[in-house]
């Protein structure tokens, strides 16, 4: 963060002289933040914590332990994500992403241990091995995760509608998102 653009916030300060004010420096609002920024707005962004970033923070305590508060991967980033489109654009390209590796996550039930693996069939040839008469429902399960992604999409997208459009077809999206929320 560039010092002379940080300032302390006093209750006297003056704030008449930006466009937007963004409460809260996490992922949602360094984004609206650096979006209005780029699209010429002038936006200040208030936050209590001494360290921007929100959840998007890790944290050390005695002993050397390190812990993710929040966010710690993030779909979507392959070089043809639509994500990363908006993230490489909002970074000016300058973000690097790291490859979380072949395993993404490992669930620990009860002592057994099963490997969430990167790609969709790596993903179905683990959990099948895991559950092999069940490669039927992971498959289920995976197409109910896309078309519950492709309403979310949607549903975000209402938001930015106008109250006219939202009454008048913005209930279709809500009612189409609510069957998988």
């Amino acid at each position: 963060m560039n010092k002379k653009n940080y300032y302390k916030y006093k209750s006297n300060t003056d704030l008449s002289i930006y466009d937007h004010l963004i409460i809260g420096s996490g992922i949602g609002g360094l984004t609206v933040a650096t979006w209005l920024a780029k699209s010429g707005y002038k936006v200040a962004v208030l936050e209590q914590h001494y360290v921007p970033g929100g959840f998007m923070h890790t944290f050390k305590r005695k002993k050397g332990f390190k812990w993710d508060v929040g966010v710690h991967y993030i779909g979507g980033m392959g070089w043809k994500g639509r994500l990363r489109k908006i993230f490489d654009y909002l970074a000016n390209d300058k973000l690097e992403w790291d490859y979380m590796g072949d395993i993404y996550d490992i669930a620990n039930i009860g002592g057994d241990i099963y490997n969430f693996k990167a790609g969709k069939e790596n993903f179905i040839k683990q959990m099948s091995l895991y559950f092999p008469k069940e490669k039927k429902v992971i498959n289920k399960y995976l197409k109910l995760i896309n078309q519950s992604n492709k309403r979310t999409n949607l549903f975000f997208i209402e938001k930015l509608f106008k109250p006219i459009l939202s009454k008048t077809i913005g209930w279709i999206i809500r009612k189409r998102f609510n069957k998988f929320s």
